[in-house]
């Protein structure tokens, strides 16, 4: 039988600890920042641009690390207006919630899913930390996010939320299908899949339903089923195969292991169409096609350019 004291806390037992100070915050928290299995994190005040990421390791803080020389490049402030995180760069952003965990409680972070949705790249650090995401049983201290955009740089400010944490009991088990299927054959004129624009300006984090999905995005279409060749960062096309005496069997698609280290890389800029189970963790990784993401997209093309 399953130990109902183990598991992943559910929105009540996140209460809780926000109200016996487990869980500290300096401003009070959104209407709807606990979820009913996780917490929104918000970002602070500041946000330093920094050289590469890095781990503090067992013995040191985050803070002991960004007074090394040559670590910090230089911090912006983060203010109501919105201050811009560019891409290719790393940044470090101090978080509101700092936690102070009772023995038996630990926590893992991921991206929300709207971060993935636009391509950034986002991961909690801890102090004297030696994992990225992971925040270890009784931790105490304070929380910090490194955000990297991939593909569009963004406008955020303070109090904006790019990833959530959710806090346990015991051992986290993992029994999930770890799969998912990619469907290339569209019959209609429906895309297949979404590339990113090299050059599609800002995403304002605030600007919801804001922004032209054709001024990031641009659809891309199946051709018959063969090898369709595109840069690095975009959808993965499978070749297709055939026999003698099946000269024209379709090809059979990839499935595709949804683990951090293979999956990034791969949707980096792109979208899919998928089918099946999908973990927590890796959800917010995928690029699903803009239309089932209007969180940020206020319209979508459905006919080839």
């Amino acid at each position: 039988m399953a130990d109902v004291n183990k598991g992943v806390l559910p929105d009540s037992a996140l209460t809780t600890l926000l109200n016996d100070g487990a869980i500290r915050i300096d401003q009070p928290l959104d209407g709807d920042q606990i979820q009913p299995a996780s917490l929104d994190l918000r970002l602070a005040f500041d946000a330093y641009r920094i050289r590469a990421s890095f781990l503090p390791g067992k013995d040191r803080s985050v803070a002991d690390v960004l007074r090394e020389p040559g670590i910090e490049l230089h911090r912006i402030e983060l203010t109501p207006q919105g201050a811009v995180l560019e891409t290719g760069c790393v940044y470090l952003v101090p978080l509101q919630e700092a936690l102070r965990l009772p023995a038996g409680i630990s926590g893992r972070a991921n991206p929300k899913s709207s971060t993935g949705r636009i391509d950034v790249f986002t991961r909690v650090v801890c102090n004297r930390s030696r994992a990225f995401d992971e925040v270890p049983v009784g931790y105490s201290g304070p929380l910090w996010l490194e955000i990297s955009p991939r593909t569009f740089p963004i406008l955020v400010r303070p109090g904006d939320r790019l990833a959530q944490l959710r806090l346990r009991r015991g051992k986290a088990q993992d029994t999930s299908e770890k799969t998912v299927s990619i469907d290339l054959d569209q019959a209609d004129s429906t895309p297949v899949g979404w590339r990113a624009k090299r050059h599609g300006g800002l995403i304002d984090l605030r600007g919801i339903g804001r922004h032209d999905v054709r001024n990031f995005w641009e659809p891309l279409f199946a051709r018959g089923g063969a090898s369709f060749s595109t840069r690095k960062s975009s959808i993965f096309w499978p070749r297709e195969k055939r026999s003698r005496s099946h000269p024209a069997r379709p090809p059979r698609w990839p499935r595709l292991h949804l683990s951090s280290a293979s999956f990034v890389p791969i949707m980096r800029g792109s979208s899919i169409r998928a089918s099946g189970p999908i973990r927590a963790e890796a959800a917010p990784y995928l690029r699903f096609a803009p239309e089932m993401c209007p969180s940020f997209w206020s319209t979508v093309s459905r006919s080839p350019s």
